[in-house]
């Protein structure tokens, strides 16, 4: 929540929205070796793609938007991080009106 307050400043956005994600998990220890890949590599693991989404749809309600049956199209994606990089998450948002 500190993240969104810091980045997003004023009232809700209204009406539809584009929303984009992109989760970074943990990167297992298993695919730092050196024949793996440096950067981001998808992941089928563990947590569900609908339930991280869920999550950031509702942090988001009432911060950014009025509600998360305003997101009127939805691109999510789930990688392990690259070799050098954390985990985390990429939220873009868009109005579909402007």
């Amino acid at each position: 929540m500190v993240a969104v307050e810091s980045q997003f400043r004023g009232e809700p956005l209204q009406g539809p929205l584009r929303l984009k994600c992109s989760f970074l998990m943990p990167r297992p220890k298993r695919l730092y070796r050196k024949k793996d890949a440096e950067g981001e590599v998808w992941s089928s693991s563990r947590p569900d793609l609908d339930n991280l989404i869920k999550a950031v749809k509702d942090a988001l309600n009432g911060i950014v938007w009025h509600d998360d049956s305003q997101v009127a199209s939805l691109t999510v994606e789930k990688h392990y991080h690259s070799k050098t990089g954390g985990p985390g998450a990429v939220v873009e948002i868009e109005c579909l009106n402007d």
